[in-house]
């Protein structure tokens, strides 16, 4: 029984809360659509049309995070995304080789805010399960269009709005050594194009004002904690 009451005390002596600041640096896969698009008949020859539900895309960011208790954290991370050919594509229902679907790519400035939960808390030796709920502020750096085969040009700048803003929840796993697993999803309460701009209206064919144009993605990352490699 000594015995036992010294392994527990050995390791509630070894097991000790990880350092509250973390920063660190994080590259991942994007995938995403925007709302709307299975009405932008005009892009696909006027045809009934659907929008690609798979649109790869990347993003890389820089984070830091404070733990202010063992279970409650706040955190900041700003990044950059892009979609490797598209942020989201239309195409004709009945087009089997690619020639009759739109494509529509934006590069964006992304911030993200939000709030950190901690529920198994912060022991060095467990590492550390993270959900975290949030906003998503967006900043358009460019974006392209492309028509089939055809090659991509730009759009422009007054087509779609100055800046987004959305809601992001998610769940993270940080292991003792600082790499971290993170998955997130996101949903933009802004259209990404200005509702009587030339390009929705008139290259989409999206002409009702009550159809809406919202970006939503999926999000699965990587990421280092470089605090780690201060800590004694």
């Amino acid at each position: 029984m000594l015995a036992l009451i010294g392994a527990f005390t050995i390791l509630g002596a070894t097991s000790k809360a990880v350092e509250p600041l973390s920063f660190g640096a994080k590259v991942g896969f994007v995938n995403s659509s925007i709302i709307g698009l299975d009405k932008a008949k005009k892009s696909v020859g006027n045809k009934d049309s659907e929008g690609n539900m798979f649109n790869p895309g990347f993003i890389g960011s820089a984070y830091v995070e404070y733990a202010f208790l063992d279970n409650v954290g706040a955190g900041l991370e700003v990044g950059y995304s892009g979609g490797f050919v598209s942020v989201a594509s239309v195409k004709a229902k009945d087009d089997k080789e690619g020639k009759d679907t739109y494509k529509i790519n934006l590069h964006r400035i992304n911030i993200f805010p939000a709030v950190k939960f901690y529920p198994m808390g912060r022991e060095d030796e467990n590492g550390i399960l993270k959900l975290h709920v949030g906003a998503d502020l967006s900043i358009p750096v460019m974006a392209k269009k492309k028509q089939g085969d055809k090659d991509a040009e730009e759009i422009k700048r007054d087509e779609f709005a100055p800046f987004g803003i959305g809601a992001i929840a998610g769940v993270g796993y940080e292991f003792p050594c600082g790499l971290e697993l993170d998955l997130r999803g996101s949903y933009a309460f802004t259209d990404v194009f200005k509702e009587n701009s030339d390009f929705k209206k008139n290259t989409l064919g999206i002409s009702d004002s009550k159809d809406k144009t919202n970006l939503y993605y999926g999000n699965f990352s990587v990421g280092y904690n470089f605090a780690v490699l201060l800590e004694e």
